[in-house]
């Protein structure tokens, strides 16, 4: 049996019961000598949850997986007041929690993996696969970006593609596969750098009509399209956006008010997939049931590839991506929606284009 882990970081101590909710009214120089040994939460959702992927393979024996979802015993924000050498101490005692109880691949939530740099500042302290899940979070909003283009019978020749954020290996990465789809790509940067090499190789590669800029104003405009890869920064104006406009913003939720904003666009955060073999996950956050998200899926497809097909230890690139889309689709991964958060922070999920276009007329 594969035993894989999931961890994350609560919004409130609401939801860790009342031991933890005391955590609040702490003092920090007392949480900093003592919430590291504060085991973390295990979560009803997928705690002893077993499920059976479906193999196409005639005759073939499905495997079981089992995964816990365990939950930090400290909040976001917390986390992030503490000093990050505490904070790390907090992820690292969750992480030692799960491989007692069996995991052998961990799959880090957003902000953690914010916090430990992708799991670089966690890897090699203990003997066992550590994932960000940024392969398949990559993969998942090119899928969410094509699905609702193809909902929404926008041409992809004709549309205007703009990247916030190129800056970053999300940033570039998306920029080559985006290109293969669109003739039009505009790549706004949000710090200075030389870029000259990778555009060279992008429009070598795939012909499109690629410019890079600082300018945010105008592009924001002409945008139909534009996928956000970095904080969003104080020139980033919601207002420029045009109506129907198209935004899949993969930063951190905490970051970007766009979607509360500007009600009159289409606003995505990430994507849902369903897991194969029906296995009975529960959420509260309104995800339908049987679905997990983008970023829960990596540490499953490591578990079903028993770590061989998708090493995490070399460096993400196009090929990388397209090797984790492919192994979603022969193990039974498929997209089944896109969600955003809601003026509560809870996360809706999207179904219904057609509603969605009512909204933006």
């Amino acid at each position: 049996m594969k035993n894989f882990a999931l961890i994350g970081t609560p919004e409130n101590y609401h939801k860790l019961g009342t031991v933890q909710a005391k955590i609040k009214y702490i003092p920090d120089f007392i949480l900093k000598l003592g919430v590291a040994h504060i085991p973390p939460v295990k979560m009803p959702h997928l705690a002893g949850v077993s499920f059976f992927p479906l193999d196409k393979k005639e005759g073939s024996v499905a495997l079981e997986l089992r995964g816990q979802l365990l939950c930090c015993p400290i909040t976001i924000e917390t986390l992030l007041r503490l000093p990050l050498a505490n904070s790390l101490q907090v992820i690292f005692n969750c992480i030692k929690y799960a491989k007692k109880n069996g995991a052998t691949i961990v799959g880090l939530s957003p902000w953690l993996s914010f916090l430990t740099m992708d799991g670089s500042l966690i890897a090699g302290k203990i003997e066992m696969t550590i994932t960000s899940g940024q392969r398949f979070r990559i993969f998942s909003a090119l899928e969410g970006l094509k699905y609702i283009v193809n909902k929404l019978k926008m041409d992809w020749n004709s549309a205007n593609i703009v990247i916030w954020g190129i800056d970053n290996y999300i940033g570039q990465i998306s920029a080559h596969l985006l290109a293969r789809l669109g003739k039009y790509l505009t790549l706004i940067k949000t710090r200075e750098g030389n870029y000259e090499e990778l555009i060279a190789r992008i429009i070598y590669e795939t012909g499109a009509a690629v410019k890079i800029t600082k300018s945010s104003k105008n592009n924001l405009k002409l945008a139909d399209i534009l996928l956000v890869t970095s904080p969003i920064r104080g020139d980033f104006e919601p207002h420029l956006l045009k109506k129907g406009v198209v935004v899949y913003d993969m930063t951190l939720k905490e970051f970007s008010d766009v979607g509360r904003i500007r009600r009159d666009i289409f606003y995505i955060n990430g994507a849902l997939f369903n897991v194969p073999g029906d296995p009975p996950l529960r959420w509260d956050d309104g995800i339908s049931e049987g679905y997990a998200l983008d970023y829960m899926m990596e540490p499953l497809l490591l578990a079903l590839e028993n770590n061989k097909a998708l090493d995490i230890s070399t460096e993400i690139n196009v090929k990388e991506i397209e090797k984790i889309g492919k192994k979603s689709e022969k193990n039974g991964f498929y997209l089944k929606g896109l969600y955003s958060y809601n003026s509560a922070g809870k996360i809706a999920q999207i179904t219904d284009f057609n509603k969605g276009l009512a909204q933006c007329n």
